[in-house]
C-alpha cells in the first residue's frame, strides 16, 4: 500500500525523494533516413574503385622468362649412354638452375679429332649457357672440377695429374 500511494503521488507531481535514484531520460537519435538513389551511389562508386584496383593488378606484367637458346660445347669422348642426365645435373649444380632447363639436344663427333672430341648441343637459358661456356674454360670452375670433370679437361692434363 505504502509503495503504491508513493507511485500514484509521483504520477501527480508531487514526487518526495524516496531513497530512490534519480529518474533518467535518455535519448536515443535515429540516424536520418538513407534514400535508396544515396545507398546505391555508394555501392556503384565502391564498385568503379574495386575495377580500378583490379585493372591495375592485372596491367602489372611479368616479364615472360627469357625462351631457352641453344649452346655448343667441345667435350672429351667418348660419352657415356647417361651422359644427358649427368650434363643437366652438372649444369643445374654449377649455374644454380633446375636440372629440368637443361636439355642435351644432341652429341656429334668434331672433325679432325680422331674421335677424342664430341661437340654437345643444349638447350637452356641465355644467361646459363654463358655461365657453362665460361666454366668450361675456367679450370678452377664449379663445372670444371664437378662431375664433368673427366669430358671438359683435356686428356693431356688428367694424365699430367696421374
Amino acid at each position: 500500500p505504502a509503495a503504491a500511494a508513493a507511485a500514484a503521488s509521483a504520477a501527480a507531481g508531487d514526487a518526495k525523494p524516496t531513497g530512490a535514484a534519480p529518474k533518467v531520460e535518455a535519448r536515443v537519435e535515429a540516424p536520418a533516413p538513407v534514400s535508396d538513389a544515396v545507398i546505391l551511389a555508394k555501392l556503384q562508386s565502391l564498385e568503379g574503385e574495386l575495377s580500378a584496383k583490379e585493372q591495375a593488378a592485372v596491367s602489372v606484367t611479368v616479364a615472360p622468362a627469357s625462351p631457352p637458346a641453344k649452346g655448343k660445347l667441345e667435350v672429351n669422348a667418348p660419352l657415356p649412354m647417361d651422359f644427358s642426365e649427368r650434363f643437366a645435373n652438372a649444369v643445374a649444380q654449377a649455374t644454380g638452375c633446375d636440372p629440368s632447363e637443361v636439355k642435351l639436344l644432341g652429341a656429334a663427333p668434331v672433325p679432325d679429332s680422331d674421335g677424342h672430341l664430341d661437340e654437345v648441343v643444349f638447350e637452356a637459358k641465355g644467361d646459363v649457357i654463358s655461365a657453362v661456356r665460361s666454366q668450361a674454360a675456367d679450370p678452377n670452375s664449379k663445372l670444371a672440377n664437378g662431375p664433368l670433370h673427366l669430358f671438359l679437361v683435356a686428356h693431356d692434363s688428367v694424365d699430367a695429374d696421374r
